[in-house]
């Protein structure tokens, strides 16, 4: 990331910021249109979605996805939205399933990128996923739940004021982040409503995360690094 390179350079570390790899992921992925996702899984045309990311690992989507589900069931109903599950590639769809007694929700695989874009609003675990709807400019609130211990430990260690990569790039909390005791439904739904119902402040968020492209750049990051390491081991070589 862009601050990176200024922090190892305040600390004297010779360092080059080569871009971010999401950047030219999404520059070459072929997306597909709105109707083809809609038909392809056979969704409702008239009902945006709410999507829900709760991440890639079976621990934290037992921890984060009962909470996240109740919350976008209050919201589908009051707006008229439809719940999709956006799935890991290495989880099985039937663990959401598996979870709840609720049924109202779609689990869709390998088209992530397709329902970030697409979608009308995100329930998101902290992590990649927040950088990659932030950079589809999509609205969202981030949620986050680990064992106590772990987070009063890093808690200690870590200094910084929010946790989503999101609003880490853009020095801001631009989406609201929900952590610990108050990723709970009732706060994620009024977190998400909140949003949901005032138009210019859901426009304000998407013009904001607009930013994160200008600010990470079009740096193709796998050449640049190539570049960056081929040219050290030519110095090296010649000293």
């Amino acid at each position: 990331f862009p601050f990176e390179e200024k922090f190892f350079k305040e600390k004297n570390v010779q360092c080059e910021y080569v871009g971010h790899p999401l950047i030219e992921e999404i520059n070459n992925y072929d997306f597909i249109s709105r109707n083809l996702l809609y038909n392809k899984f056979n969704l409702d045309p008239a009902k945006d979605i709410l999507l829900i990311l709760a991440g890639s690992r079976k621990q934290e989507v037992k921890s984060i996805f009962p909470e996240t589900l109740k919350a976008a069931e209050k919201i589908s109903d009051d707006l008229d939205m439809q719940i999709v599950v956006a799935c890991a590639e290495n989880l099985d769809e039937n663990i959401f399933y598996d979870l709840t007694g609720l049924k109202n929700f779609k689990v869709i695989k390998n088209h992530t990128y397709d329902l970030l874009k697409h979608s009308k609003f995100g329930i998101i675990k902290s992590g990649t996923s927040t950088l990659e709807a932030g950079l589809m400019q999509l609205p969202m609130v981030i949620v986050y739940k680990t064992s106590w211990l772990t987070y009063i430990i890093g808690k200690t260690l870590v200094k910084i004021s929010n946790i989503g990569m999101t609003n880490i790039i853009l020095d801001e909390q631009v989406v609201p982040e929900l952590i610990q005791s108050n990723a709970n439904a009732d706060k994620i739904y009024d977190e998400a409503k909140n949003i949901l119902s005032d138009e210019d402040l859901y426009e304000n968020i998407k013009t904001r995360l607009g930013r994160i492209k200008e600010i990470l750049g079009e740096k193709n990051a796998p050449r640049n690094a190539a570049k960056s390491i081929y040219s050290m081991i030519n110095e090296h070589k010649a000293s």
